[in-house]
């Protein structure tokens, strides 16, 4: 393999070096280094390892954490909200594709097909 489409940080939280159980406790969260996080991811962009780089499960506040020092935006949030799956529901996420964030999207000629 060559490079993966997109590589994503699946959620914004960090816990101690170590610690491998699961559910995470409470007390084992530590802040996690947004900075440092996305400066790799964007290494690995500009590596060709990946097409696209961007995040899961991010709130607003997250967002804004990335987007103060990102060089490269995030090309996506990815998420999944389990109740309204349980309920037959389907989540619908909308953003203008004008937003100049956004237009990266545009840039791909994969993703306009």
């Amino acid at each position: 393999m060559d490079y993966i489409d997109l590589y994503l940080i699946h959620w914004p939280l960090s816990s101690k070096p170590g610690i491998h159980e699961y559910p995470i406790k409470k007390e084992d969260f530590i802040p996690m280094d947004f900075k440092s996080v996305w400066v790799a991811m964007e290494e690995c962009h500009k590596l060709g390892l990946t097409k696209f780089i961007g995040v899961s499960n991010f709130s607003c506040k997250n967002l804004a954490d990335v987007l103060a020092t990102a060089k490269i935006p995030p090309a996506v949030n990815q998420v999944c909200e389990r109740e309204n799956m349980s309920l037959g529901l389907s989540n619908n996420v909308v953003a203008p594709l004008s937003d100049p964030p956004k237009t990266l999207f545009l840039e791909d000629p994969s993703c306009t097909q």
